[in-house]
């Protein structure tokens, strides 16, 4: 055995074991075993599953069923911005008193400090739109001679779950709402991309 100097034993020790193999790595650290990109992934799952076009599921609305219903020109524009309307009503009125929901994450976001007399103001108006919308839904239902609306907005836009049949009460519903929240002539803007 020849003899070392100190630094080549030290660097003959380093050596030592596996070596690492190569290539790109998570944010653990650990190798990554993806193919390819996780958005593009997601995006040809979104063309073949819900026949989009390329330019259609790389965008964030082809994430939900009323997105994809837009998209498609099932519902006009102002219908889809009312039903995520009253998605972000519902979900931050069912937040404020606390409801128990599976459907929502259990963090509740930030904690917002406000006066006492502030937060009854809050809640009031929150609770006024709230009521109001939920009237709305009411009031299309009762003109339209049907009763499933509110079951409508639960599967498909609260559970996100693609209902054909119920398109046209779904249609109705929106409408209602688009009235009660002023978005009467709400269209898309110029789409550049």
């Amino acid at each position: 055995m020849k003899a070392y100097s100190k630094a080549a034993k030290l660097e003959v020790k380093r050596k030592r074991g596996r070596p690492r193999k190569e290539g790109p790595r998570t944010d653990s650290g650990q190798l990554s075993r993806a193919k390819e990109d996780p958005r593009k992934v997601a995006v040809e799952a979104r063309m073949r599953l819900f026949g989009l076009s390329k330019h259609a599921a790389s965008k964030q609305e082809a994430n939900s069923v009323i997105g994809r219903m837009e998209q498609r020109g099932e519902i006009m524009y102002r219908q889809y911005e009312a039903l995520r309307e009253y998605h972000r009503l519902a979900t931050a009125y069912k937040r404020r008193i606390g409801a128990p929901d599976s459907l929502c994450s259990s963090s509740a976001g930030p904690v917002i400090e406000m006066s006492e007399e502030d937060e009854e103001q809050s809640m009031k108006a929150l609770r006024k739109r709230y009521d109001e919308a939920n009237a709305a839904v009411r009031a299309v239902m009762r003109e339209g001679g049907f009763s499933n609306g509110f079951k409508v907005i639960e599967w498909m836009v609260f559970r996100d779950i693609e209902m054909p049949h119920l398109v046209g009460v779904l249609r109705l519903v929106a409408n209602g709402l688009a009235r009660n929240f002023g978005y009467d002539n709400l269209e898309r803007g110029v789409d550049i991309g």
